[in-house]
């Protein structure tokens, strides 16, 4: 059997990868979808969702008088 080298056996390792993700996420201002207990197409219905709602402030910033 071969064994996995990958580092995903080590749940330090694991952690420490998914704070460093969550970190960067929020510097950078990006949504993180909870996807525990979802359907997959619940999931897509919320990645539409989000799109949608930057492409709408997205077109209100645009429509703003400049000043």
């Amino acid at each position: 059997m071969r064994q996995d080298t990958s580092g995903y056996v080590d749940e330090e390792a694991v952690k420490a990868e998914l704070l460093w993700a969550r970190r960067l996420c929020n510097s950078r201002g990006w949504p993180v979808i909870d996807v525990t207990r979802r359907s997959i197409e619940e999931t897509a219905a919320t990645v539409l969702h989000l799109i949608d709602a930057w492409h709408e402030r997205r077109r209100k910033l645009a429509e703003q008088p400049a000043g």
